[in-house]
Parts: structure tokens; sequence; C-alpha cells
């Protein structure tokens, strides 16, 4: 039985090689988009997403599944690799799409965060530098234009509400 799943695996892996191969017009390695999308234009790998109830309306999704590395294509590994692992049920399917939308909201989150908090450090800054030149200001017997200004700016800063 063993031997019998390892070279059916082994058959699948072939077919998949050989697909992707004739799809590579260019001969790169690698499947940009826009081949992708000539793939799944073949029999073949549609009777495949039947049969693991995978729609190919979604073609985006399915070549974001198979680029493993972000790459913006799929080379030889990343397609015969993919397809492998997303045989078995529809439910394997939306797993490995949650855990691709995981794990680019995780790296997006992992950029923004940072920025985040040098923004708002930056802000706090300024809102120090500014309350030191207020305070400076009202304690001084004539404020200055400039200190004046200052002084509307914080009482419509203070009034002004988001909500």
């Amino acid at each position: 039985v063993m031997a019998m799943q390892l070279a059916f695996t082994n058959g699948f892996s072939d077919q998949l090689t050989k697909l992707f191969r004739e799809v590579d017009k260019d001969n790169s390695g690698a499947l940009t988009l826009d081949e992708f999308e000539q793939l799944t234009q073949d029999e073949r790998l549609i009777k495949y997403c039947i049969n693991l109830d995978i729609s190919l309306d979604d073609i985006w999704a399915l070549f974001k599944l198979l680029d493993e590395d972000a790459s913006g294509s799929i080379d030889i590994k990343e397609f015969v690799q993919g397809c492998m692992k997303l045989r078995g049920s529809a439910r394997t399917v939306d797993i490995a799409l949650a855990g691709y939308q995981l794990r680019w909201v995780t790296n997006h989150l992992e950029r923004f965060i940072p920025y985040t908090d040098a923004q708002f450090k930056y802000l706090h800054h300024l809102v120090e530098l500014n309350a030191k030149k207020i305070d400076e200001a009202l304690r001084s017997e004539r404020p200055s234009a400039a200190a004046a200004a200052l002084l509307h700016e914080a009482h419509a800063a203070r009034c002004w509400s988001p909500h």
C-alpha cells in the first residue's frame, strides 16, 4: 500500500512538473501571474482544482498561495510542492489561504508598528516642546506676538475634538 502511494505521489509530481514546463514558454523556470493565468486554462489543472474544490475564480489567491517566497513568480519547486500540499480536502486549501493571509498581515504589522511608535515619539516630543514654550509665554509679563500665536494655537488645540 505504501509503495502504491509513493508511486502515485511521484507520478503526480511528475505530471505537475511536466505541466509547469509546458506553460513556462520562456523557459525562465518561473511562472508570472500572466503565465499562471494561462495555466489555469489547462484541462489538467482545471480537473486538479475541481478535485480539490478550489475555485479558479480567485486566480490571484491561488497564485499567492503557491508563491511561497512572495517573489511575484512561482518557480517549479513552489508549484509542485504547493500543489502537493493542497491535495486533500477543500479545508486544507482554506487553511493554507488563511495561513498566507496571516503571514501577510504579520509582515505588514511588523513594519507598521515601529513606524507608528516613531511617529508617536516625535509627536510627544513636539507637544513637550510647545508646552514649554507656552509655559514660558504665560510666565512673561508681555507675551511676544509669537507667544500670543502659540497661546492661540494651544487654545484651539484644546478645544478641538475628533468626535
